[in-house]
C-alpha cells in the first residue's frame, strides 16, 4: 500500500492507495464515528457492496447504505434533500461519518451533504472510478448543479480519509478508463514531464497493438497498463493534486487554477 499525505493549514488526511476494500475498517476505527452512512448507487453496490460491508465489520458501528440515482443529472439540491433525510433516518449526529462510495457525482453530493448536515459531519471518500481516484476525491470541492450550470452551489470540505482500492477498476467500463486517463495526462502536462512522456509512449504502443483492450485473465488493464504502472500513475497523480491543493486550498492565490486546465471547454462539452 502507498500513502499520499495531504497537509493543510487546519487539517491533515491520508490517501490510502492499493489496499483492498476489506481492510478499510481498520483505517476508520481511529475516527470513532457514532454512525456511518454509505452513499452509493445500485450498480456499485451490486459489484462491490459486499466487499465494503466485509471491510466495515471492523469499523466501530454497522453502516447504513442509501442509494442515489446514477448520473450527473441527479447531482441536485433535491437529491441532497433526499440524503439529509437518509441521515436523519439513520440517526446521524455530528460525530457520525458519511462515506461516498462511487464516482465523482457520488463523491460531490456526499461531500456536500457531509459539509451541510448539522453544519458538518465526518467524511470519507471511497472512489470507484479512475477519474474520482485521481481528482474529485482529493481537495475538498463539493457541490451540486443548477440548470444554469455545474457546481453552482457547494463548499470546500475536506475528507478525513480517502481509500483507493485499484481492484474495483476491474469492472470499470472503457469510457470511464478514457475519462481517468485524460485527467492523468493532464497532470503530466501541468506538472510532470517524465510521467507525460511515459504515458505518451504507453499510449502509442497501445495504439499500435490493441486499442483499449479489456482484461485478459483479469491481469491486464486497458492501455496495456501493468498493475505496477497503474499504481504508479495513480500515486503520482494524487501527489500532484495534493501538492497544488496544499498551496492554495480554497483557490484564493491563483495556484489551484492550474488544475482547471482544459475545464472551460470540457464542462461546455459535458
Amino acid at each position: 500500500m502507498k500513502i499520499v499525505r495531504v497537509r493543510l493549514a487546519r487539517q491533515k488526511y491520508l490517501i490510502h492507495i492499493g489496499m483492498s476494500l476489506d481492510k478499510i475498517g481498520d483505517a476508520i476505527k481511529p475516527y470513532k464515528p457514532s454512525k456511518i452512512l454509505v452513499v452509493t448507487n445500485t450498480q456499485i453496490y451490486g459489484l462491490h457492496g459486499q466487499q465494503l460491508i466485509k471491510g466495515l465489520k471492523k469499523a466501530p458501528v454497522t453502516p447504513v447504505f442509501t442509494m442515489v440515482p446514477e448520473g450527473e443529472q441527479f447531482k441536485t439540491i433535491e437529491q441532497a434533500n433526499h440524503l439529509y433525510r437518509s441521515c436523519l433516518r439513520a440517526g446521524l449526529d455530528r460525530n457520525s461519518m458519511i462515506i461516498g462510495f462511487g464516482g465523482g457525482v457520488i463523491g460531490d453530493i456526499s461531500g456536500f451533504t457531509a459539509a451541510t448536515y448539522m453544519r458538518g459531519v465526518g467524511l470519507a471518500h471511497v472512489p470507484t472510478t479512475l477519474l474520482a481516484m485521481v481528482d474529485s476525491s482529493i481537495g475538498g470541492k463539493t457541490g451540486v448543479d443548477l440548470p444554469e450550470g455545474k457546481n453552482l452551489i457547494g463548499s470546500f470540505y475536506q475528507p478525513q480519509m480517502v481509500w483507493v482500492d485499484l481492484n474495483v477498476l476491474k469492472t470499470l467500463p472503457e469510457a470511464e478508463w478514457k475519462n481517468g486517463m485524460a485527467e492523468i495526462i493532464k497532470y503530466g502536462v501541468i506538472a510532470d514531464r517524465r510521467m507525460f512522456q511515459f504515458l505518451e509512449t504507453l499510449l502509442a504502443d497501445n495504439h499500435r497493438s490493441r486499442p483499449l483492450q479489456r482484461f485478459i485473465f483479469k491481469q491486464k488493464y486497458p492501455f496495456n497498463l501493468s498493475r505496477n504502472d497503474l499504481e504508479h500513475i495513480v500515486v503520482r497523480s494524487c501527489e500532484i493534486k495534493a501538492q497544488v491543493v496544499q498551496k492554495d486550498e480554497r483557490e484564493e492565490k491563483g495556484v489551484r487554477e492550474v488544475l482547471n486546465f482544459g475545464h472551460t471547454f470540457g464542462h461546455a462539452l459535458e
